[in-house]
């Protein structure tokens, strides 16, 4: 507790002023609107941004943002740059966190704070990630394509659902509408969301357990908005996310984008700071390794179907043969931020034994793509004779509309 930096902080005219915090009492005594807690490390950084970051926390939203050091992105494939422990909240929200929480470290407030953030446990109302020192103000740029078809599979945790849903709900965004296929015989648990979210489509695959690449493929072919977004159910975007990732669309003309990425692990429970190669075709030329966090991503809905969408003959990796295969006929970046969370937990495709990354199918396929991937890209094998094309599955499926009949319930 020594080493953690607690700072009480309010407006004073047109000035910032900050004290540090060593006592709950301390922050009851004081007005105080926001509460930053800093690794050491984070310190200077943080008192240089610390107006810019609170200009973008408005009185009367309770606003978490999750500071990270800035670092350059790496050329080649993914790479784990420590934990993060650094953020600044509202200081109701601090107050909510003490009560769940006692002041140990600032590695485990960070993460007690994110954990409660994903499980409804503290309410909030906007959630971002910045990289200090911050950089440039972004310049307006104004976005061609507003429109935008958000597309989500779910088969798991309700609340897991609920809360991506909230957080989507909360975010700035161009004109997007939400798409949902449930993966699961029993909708039932699902009606009180479908009714708390009347503007999102809910619907359930005809034959359950069909995997999440049949939905998301069945889901794309439903909208014609000229951006897809992906997002995982047991996940949640920042409130920056879509405008973020649609102006660099924009900026750039790339056909697919993605993000940096920050992961609550409830497992280890930290919070540990991922960051992707900026130009992901660059990095794939050099070798197909992982490059791109898929559902961090948007798309140009044109690109998706010409490269032949999602393979939907299984229920995992087909996001990652996707990426191979868009490599030969996109232009892919990731954009030098963090707008998206993700969750890692027992019950994940990547986690669970039947599933996970060690499962011997992983790898099995792993190097089968690698190899295909290698030997098109050296004009040795066509795409579409390759393992990379896209393989539909063997059986039909279909989507039926969940809706709410005349009475309010689903």
């Amino acid at each position: 507790m020594r080493s953690t930096v607690i700072l009480g902080l309010h407006a004073h005219g047109r000035r910032l002023r900050g004290e540090r915090i060593e006592t709950i009492r301390q922050l009851e005594d004081k007005a105080v609107e926001w509460v930053a807690v800093l690794d050491p490390g984070m310190r200077s950084a943080f008192t240089a941004a610390a107006c810019g970051l609170v200009a973008n926390m408005p009185r009367g939203k309770r606003s978490v943002t999750v500071l990270v050091p800035r670092m350059e992105p790496p050329s080649f494939g993914a790479r784990i740059d420590g934990s993060a422990s650094s953020f600044i909240c509202s200081a109701s929200i601090f107050h909510s966190l003490m009560r769940l929480e006692t002041l140990t470290s600032h590695v485990r407030l960070t993460f007690a704070l994110l954990y409660a953030v994903m499980n409804n446990q503290i309410r909030v109302d906007r959630v971002a990630i910045r990289q200090l020192p911050l950089g440039e103000p972004e310049s307006p740029i104004p976005l061609e394509h507003r429109k935008i078809s958000l597309i989500m599979a779910h088969r798991g945790k309700v609340r897991h659902l609920a809360c991506a849903l909230s957080y989507i709900a909360k975010a700035a965004r161009p004109e997007m509408t939400v798409r949902i296929g449930l993966d699961m015989d029993n909708a039932g648990a699902y009606e009180r969301l479908v009714a708390k979210y009347p503007l999102a489509q809910f619907f359930r695959v005809s034959s359950p357990a069909a995997g999440p690449y049949v939905i998301r493929q069945l889901l794309a072919g439903r909208g014609r908005a000229p951006l897809l977004a992906f997002h995982d159910s047991d996940d949640i975007s920042c409130f920056d996310r879509f405008t973020a990732l649609s102006r660099e669309m924009d900026a750039t003309g790339c056909d697919l984008l993605g993000c940096h990425e920050l992961r609550v692990d409830e497992l280890n429970q930290e919070v540990t700071i991922l960051r992707f190669p900026l130009d992901v075709s660059g990095s794939l030329r050099e070798g197909p390794v992982h490059s791109m966090l898929h559902p961090s991503s948007i798309v140009r809905r044109e690109a998706f179907f010409e490269t032949g969408g999602f393979s939907t003959d299984r229920a995992i990796a087909n996001d990652t043969q996707f990426l191979l295969r868009a490599c030969f006929n996109s232009r892919i970046r990731n954009v030098d931020g963090f707008h998206y969370i993700r969750r890692k937990h027992a019950g994940a495709l990547t986690v669970a034994p039947a599933t996970g990354l060690d499962h011997p199918l992983r790898a099995e396929l792993a190097q089968m793509w690698h190899r295909d991937f290698i030997e098109v890209m050296q004009g040795r094998m066509p795409l579409a004779e390759s393992s990379l094309r896209a393989i539909p599955a063997d059986r039909k499926h279909r989507l039926i509309r969940i809706s709410l009949p005349e009475n309010g319930h689903a």
